[in-house]
């Protein structure tokens, strides 16, 4: 295991990753730099997230590295927080805060429920899935979706 070392302006050093067998970018980006770099012993790269837009794909297929990530893997958690934004908006959140805090009481809620509504979900993937299900069980709304590969 290596991990890369940064030059003094903050960017990745391409000699520390000389000898590497598989590149975790995270969120820094593997170009074709960084896979010669890592030299013949590269046999994979690897993003450990959903999206692969750090990774130059083309370079890896150019140098006949393979490349994969995970999809889907934080399909709950980008859900709830797409929840949680919803429910801020509809319900007001920062309004309500801020009339707790001048009238110290609760008194009634603000903004309007999700019980009943329709959303619109673009993508159908396992996140758009997940957030579809919360909807539906946890607010009894109605959702229309659609994805990436529906004809527009």
């Amino acid at each position: 295991i290596r991990v890369a070392r940064r030059t003094p302006h903050d960017e990745i050093d391409p000699s520390s990753l000389n000898g590497a067998s598989m590149l975790i970018p995270t969120m820094e980006k593997c170009g074709p730099d960084e896979l010669r770099a890592a030299g013949s012993n590269l046999k994979l790269v690897y993003q450990p997230a959903a999206g692969h837009e750090n990774i130059d794909s083309q370079a890896c297929k150019e140098l006949g590295i393979p490349f994969c990530n995970c999809s889907g893997k934080n399909a709950v958690s980008t859900a709830e927080g797409t929840v949680m934004l919803m429910l801020a908006m509809t319900r007001r959140l920062t309004e309500g805060i801020e009339k707790v805090r001048k009238e110290a009481t609760i008194g009634a809620p603000t903004g309007h429920t999700l019980q009943g509504k329709k959303v619109g979900i673009i993508g159908g993937g396992k996140i758009g899935k997940t957030f579809e299900k919360m909807c539906t069980a946890a607010f009894g709304m109605q959702t229309c979706s659609t994805t990436s590969k529906s004809s527009r």
